[in-house]
């Protein structure tokens, strides 16, 4: 009778503990994407002025340190400004790690120079390619070396480090997938690379554009040729218009946030992933990235409820 008793208790304490675990308040831990950093924070303030019950870390490790923090079991969300890839994902298998991938909005990554910068109208791809890539870096040190009619002037060139989706997405539709020059200054903080071309009359950089909105004053953006006959358009400046409709090649990109499936078990956490996802469509054009349309956001609402239903059920 004893033993019978007291297994009952002792269930009703782990049933409780359980209980306990999945709806405690908690510290939620995000990480990666400099480029997502502004939208997750806008939310996660916005979120907390009407709930309580969750407590954040969010940090910037680029988008590759925070796919390695997320397979790891280190936190519950991975800013990412690209896909997750084959790898990325293996390593998560690996480690009993699943995942929900959300498409938060659209980017395009802006080319910068200096305010003062009179003589550059538009890049083209293949000037770019020129430029960045490794193959180069001993010869291509000015600008003149870019087109002769630009000053004899050493450029001074700004830019993600290699961790970041920013830079791994540059280095796929300009580089190819080929490696860059190392002679840049590199970082995983957009505020410093616009400080860098802001300051530097010969400087030249690129990150994502809400950065530049934010910084617009102190910048000058450049158009991109891609130079393909099928669009024809000539040099394109990023806008919301030409990043959603895809015209700015091939320098438009999908931002994404992935969200531990295994971490969802905590009720709260779904909470805070509901309210993203029901408010992303106008934070995300607040912060100056291009939000996708309301059925996109929904589709991901409908993937939420299901793994709601099935924590649940186990």
């Amino acid at each position: 009778m004893i033993r019978a008793v007291l297994f009952v208790l002792l269930s009703f304490f782990l049933t409780s503990c359980d209980f306990l675990q999945r709806n405690k308040s908690s510290l939620i831990s995000i990480d990666g994407s400099s480029t997502v950093y502004p939208i997750s924070e806008k939310i996660i303030q916005e979120f907390s002025v009407e709930q309580d019950g969750l407590t954040f870390s969010h940090t910037i490790s680029g988008t590759s340190g925070g796919f390695n923090k997320l397979c790891a079991g280190i936190i519950e969300i991975a800013n990412a400004s690209r896909k997750i890839t084959k790898q990325e994902a293996r390593s998560c298998t690996d480690n009993s790690i699943e995942f929900m991938e959300i498409e938060v909005g659209k980017d395009g990554i802006a080319l910068v120079v200096n305010s003062e910068n009179y003589w550059v109208d538009f890049f083209t791809v293949q000037e770019l390619q020129k430029l960045w890539s490794l193959k180069n870096e001993k010869e291509i040190k000015t600008w003149k070396d870019i087109r002769s009619s630009w000053p004899d002037e050493p450029i001074q060139l700004f830019g993600p480090s290699s961790a970041s989706g920013t830079y791994d997405y540059f280095s796929e539709v300009i580089l190819d997938y080929g490696s860059s020059r190392g002679d840049y200054v590199a970082s995983e903080n957009d505020i410093l690379l616009v400080d860098g071309v802001a300051d530097n009359k010969y400087g030249l950089g690129f990150f994502g554009f809400a950065y530049y909105k934010e910084n617009y004053f102190s910048l000058k953006l450049i158009p991109i040729d891609d130079q393909n006959p099928e669009n024809g358009d000539g040099p394109i400046t990023p806008t919301e218009n030409s990043v959603k409709n895809g015209t700015y090649q091939p320098l438009s990109r999908t931002l994404y946030m992935y969200v531990s499936t295994n971490a969802l078990a905590n009720e709260k956490l779904q909470d805070f992933i509901e309210f993203y996802l029901i408010h992303a469509s106008n934070i995300v054009s607040d912060v100056g990235n291009i939000p996708h349309s309301e059925n996109i956001y929904q589709k991901y609402l409908s993937q939420l409820d299901s793994i709601k239903t099935n924590l649940s059920n186990n």
